[in-house]
């Protein structure tokens, strides 16, 4: 049995829910974080999640939600995005 992306996303994803469940905290958030920085081609609505999950855990733990990982998230989709229109791109008259 072959393990793909997916799976690996729903792990992480999953394993934060439960850690949320245990009330361990800080390990469901590194598992969000986990989540959240997978590689991927595309924008995912389970990376979403993970990423609004991520959001309430932190404000949980430290009362505030921590800056540099939004911005990844930010970039990420940034570059994600990026990446799908280079063909547009080249269609701007010289």
């Amino acid at each position: 049995m072959d393990v793909t992306p997916l799976d690996s996303l729903l792990y992480f994803y999953y394993g934060g829910i439960a850690y949320i469940g245990l009330k361990q905290f800080r390990r469901a958030q590194d598992f969000f974080v986990l989540a959240i920085s997978s590689p991927a081609q595309t924008l995912s609505s389970i990376v979403v999640e993970a990423h609004r999950k991520f959001i309430l855990v932190s404000l949980l733990l430290d009362g505030t939600v921590t800056f540099n990982l939004i911005l990844f998230f930010i970039i990420k989709l940034i570059i994600n995005t990026k990446n799908r229109s280079l063909n547009y791109q080249n269609i701007q008259p010289e």
